[in-house]
């Protein structure tokens, strides 16, 4: 690998009360600002965009997740800084609809060949979809290896509700939380967007034309891949359900043409994903990474492999492809290890509190 690009599509699903719904994110009201800190931390190894403190007492560590796991973009960030410094051009590109685009003003160079942030609160799916385009077409070419991911806030409901559709499996709520009084809130918030949206099965144009029936990061990838020439390989999609859900939605109204390959953490396939992978057509792959994090000396990693923390923002993707590299043992792990390392010092001289959930 001599080039990697690296690009992630962030958005927020308009739905209430997104906090009670997901683990993966900056706390009651504050939501839609977790994509652009997620991106700030890929890219810069800091989260620029502030938030209000925390309440006092309530994070098992500072700079970690309530569940005490930690975000995967501080994990993302190493892995991205890790081949930067084994001598890959390493560009990372965000596309930020409905959401504040990340800051990129800050104290800390990032370590990457390059950084652009593209689109904004106020920018729609419809508006960005050209940029898209051109930009990920722009990566296919001089033998660049491009991943697609997503930071989709609350996206999950929707991915659900379409494999539900999709499938016709009562499939369990997926996302970032085994909380039973989160999961018990999702699952009555699915069953009220069955009823709304599904009483005549799945239409895929019928989903995208209807508010409440889908989320940005649906309708700018179908439309991603409805306008893909047909002449030109896909890029590697980077993500779990979220992905899988549009992806299967095109392939089955004739809009998906060519392969296309999902790489994905092992935890993201595990669970209901087991009853849809016999389903899929042959076209869409999906393939997970082989690391095992319980092999780090950090707790906060171990957490991934209990169940704890699912959704990545492109890490399983990256883990797969830098699996099939030529890499001295332990380089994953180490470049992991040090990234965690990284992120927690940040936090040392400051008072221990938990986060505000």
């Amino acid at each position: 690998m001599k080039r990697l690009s690296f690009t992630i599509i962030n958005t927020v699903a308009q739905l209430p009360a997104l906090h009670r719904l997901s683990d993966a994110g900056a706390g009651a009201n504050l939501m839609h600002l977790t994509p652009a800190r997620d991106s700030e931390i890929i890219a810069y190894g800091e989260a620029r965009t502030s938030v209000p403190a925390p309440r006092p007492g309530t994070l098992p560590a500072q700079g970690l997740l309530s569940n005490g796991g930690i975000s995967p973009a501080v994990l993302v960030h190493g892995l991205l800084k890790g081949l930067s410094q084994h001598g890959v051009d390493v560009h990372f590109a965000s596309f930020n609809i409905g959401v504040p685009a990340p800051k990129s003003v800050g104290q800390t160079p990032s370590p990457l060949a390059s950084v652009r942030h593209f689109g904004g609160e106020d920018t729609t799916a419809e508006q960005l979809l050209p940029t898209l385009l051109d930009h990920m077409l722009e990566q296919t070419q001089f033998g660049t290896t491009s991943i697609l991911s997503e930071c989709g806030v609350g996206g999950t409901t929707f991915s659900t509700l379409w494999l539900r559709g999709l499938t016709g499996l009562p499939l369990s709520p997926a996302g970032s939380t085994q909380c039973p009084q989160k999961l018990a809130h999702k699952a009555a918030l699915l069953s009220q967007l069955e009823q709304a949206h599904l009483p005549q099965g799945f239409d895929l144009q019928r989903a995208l034309a209807t508010p409440g029936a889908h989320d940005p990061l649906q309708k700018v990838l179908c439309g991603l891949v409805s306008q893909w020439p047909d002449s030109t390989p896909l890029p590697r999609f980077g993500g779990g359900m979220m992905l899988l859900a549009p992806l299967m939605a095109c392939e089955q109204a004739g809009t998906l043409s060519q392969s296309a390959h999902i790489d994905t953490t092992r935890w993201a396939v595990a669970g209901d994903a087991q009853r849809i992978l016999p389903l899929l057509a042959d076209r869409i792959q999906i393939h997970s990474h082989h690391t095992h994090f319980g092999d780090s000396r950090h707790a906060c990693l171990h957490r991934y492999e209990q169940g704890e923390v699912v959704e990545g923002c492109g890490l399983g993707a990256l883990l797969v492809q830098l699996e099939s590299l030529t890499l001295p043992d332990g380089t994953l792990m180490g470049w992991l290890d040090e990234a965690v390392n990284a992120h927690l010092k940040r936090f040392e001289s400051v008072p221990q509190h938990k986060e505000a959930v």
